[in-house]
This record gives C-alpha cells, sequence and structure tokens, in this order.
C-alpha cells in the first residue's frame, strides 16, 4: 500500500481506557467527531476506502 502510515498499529493508552470509563454519554464526545472528521478527512485526500483503511488497521469499516 501507498501509504504505509495507515497501516501502523496505535497504542492503547490509560488515558484513553480511563476517558471511556469516565465518559458514557449517549451522544458522541466532541473530540470523537473532531477526530473523525479529521480521519475522514485525510482518507479522502489520500484516496483510501473507509475498507482498506479498517482493514489496515485491524478494524471493521463500521468501528472506523
Amino acid at each position: 500500500m501507498e501509504h504505509l502510515w495507515l497501516c501502523l498499529k496505535p497504542r492503547h493508552s490509560s488515558l484513553a481506557r480511563t476517558f471511556a470509563k469516565v465518559y458514557s454519554g449517549d451522544a458522541p464526545h466532541p473530540a470523537d467527531q473532531h477526530v473523525g472528521s479529521q480521519i475522514a478527512t485525510v482518507r479522502a485526500q489520500s484516496d483510501v476506502s473507509q475498507g482498506q483503511l479498517a482493514r489496515c488497521i485491524g478494524v471493521s469499516f463500521q468501528q472506523l
């Protein structure tokens, strides 16, 4: 694949796990919305489909 940085596995931080426990609202957190929009923008600019990116990082396209 042309964009090797897309295949890097993310590290799971204790901060992220702690945040997930603290925030349990029904609506997406504004930070999640911002990160999601940034991922979508870079993915579209890189001409990578949602399915391609999901397979590369080891999740389903729904999780992405």
